[in-house]
């Protein structure tokens, strides 16, 4: 009667650690996924700041273009291709420009060329890296007929 109350007792023992290892496989497993999705999750930079600007001779920045958007982001990839998301405050869908970037000048300067601008007054835009911040304080000239106006532009984003 004593043995058969061992091996019941010893059958309980190896029930429980079947139990731990198979909690212990699920947490594993679970921590894995979760670490596989959130790695792989598309990193950008937030826009926090847009303020631009038009004048004949000498434009000031004080026009604030964010309060148009319910955001603004730009994702940079490996492949040396960038999109520009944003989404209109008035409207439901998201829009997108593309184009490539290059860093310059030992990474302190970022370079994007879009491929068909619709927000911008030039292919080219210039910021400066600043840690997690992008910087672009930039004069735009253009002509309509004879006259030469300039359009400044400052924007800043930070890395999420």
């Amino acid at each position: 009667m004593a043995k058969k109350q061992k091996n019941i007792k010893n059958k309980a023992v190896t029930n429980k650690s079947h139990y731990f290892v198979l909690v212990a496989i699920i947490v594993l497993v679970a921590t894995f996924i979760s670490f596989f999705i959130f790695s792989n999750k598309d990193r950008y930079y937030e826009c926090t700041q847009f303020l631009d600007g038009q004048g004949i001779v000498s434009p000031t920045a004080t026009n604030n273009r964010l309060k148009n958007y319910e955001y603004y982001r730009l994702y940079l990839h490996d492949d040396g291709t960038f999109v520009l998301k944003y989404r209109l405050a008035e409207t439901s869908d998201e829009r997108k420009e593309t184009g490539t970037y290059k860093f310059k000048n030992n990474n302190t300067k970022l370079v994007l060329t879009y491929n068909d601008p619709k927000q911008e007054m030039d292919e080219t835009c210039t910021y400066t890296v600043d840690g997690d911040y992008l910087v672009r304080d930039e004069t735009v000239e253009f002509s309509i007929d004879d006259t030469y106006y300039y359009y400044i532009v400052q924007q800043k984003f930070k890395y999420k």
